[in-house]
């Protein structure tokens, strides 16, 4: 009777938590290329504009590009960096460095990027990102901070790293 009662227990536990993720995520639509876009229950919680200490401490007309300093990088990640772009309108784009395509519009509903804002010397980005992985229709909000210092961008804790830092540049290699 002692097993029953924690086999029932556990089943509610599991139900539970199992609803709680469910409930943290969202669901995602397409477009007509294929790219993932904000669903309908979706919306950032960063909705200002930036100011001018925003500008201060952002260059828009620049790229961040990450540089491999701090921890371990393999080859494929030295051959082909991240590279974040600040816009005006409080958006950024985050792509890869070789595919990145300065003539392509950023689609504001896509989730290639979020939104951003500055507080002092410390930079939060919010974005979204797969729930389970990379095929899935179910993202989750995710809020990173950086510190801002000079022309980097320290981030101390990423989606899948402890470290990442970017160095401003004007022109991609």
């Amino acid at each position: 009777m002692y097993n029953f009662k924690e086999i029932i227990f556990t089943l509610k536990t599991a139900a539970l938590l199992s609803v709680i993720c469910i409930g943290c995520s969202y669901k995602i639509g397409e477009s007509d290329t294929g790219d993932p876009l904000v669903g309908k229950k979706m919306s950032y919680k960063f909705i200002g504009q930036p100011d001018f200490e925003t500008f201060t401490k952002i260059d828009t007309a620049a790229f961040y590009i990450q540089i491999f300093e701090g921890r371990y990088y393999n080859d494929t990640e030295k051959q082909n960096p991240d590279l974040l772009i600040f816009h005006t309108d409080g958006f950024f784009e985050k792509a890869l460095a070789r595919e990145y395509d300065k003539t392509k519009q950023m689609n504001r509903n896509s989730l290639y990027g979020g939104r951003y804002q500055v507080n002092g010397n410390i930079l939060q980005i919010e974005h979204f990102v797969p729930s389970r992985g990379g095929n899935t229709k179910y993202w989750k909000r995710l809020i990173l901070k950086a510190q801002i210092a000079d022309d980097k961008l320290i981030f101390r804790e990423t989606n899948h790293s402890s470290l990442a830092v970017y160095k401003k540049l004007y022109k991609l290699p």
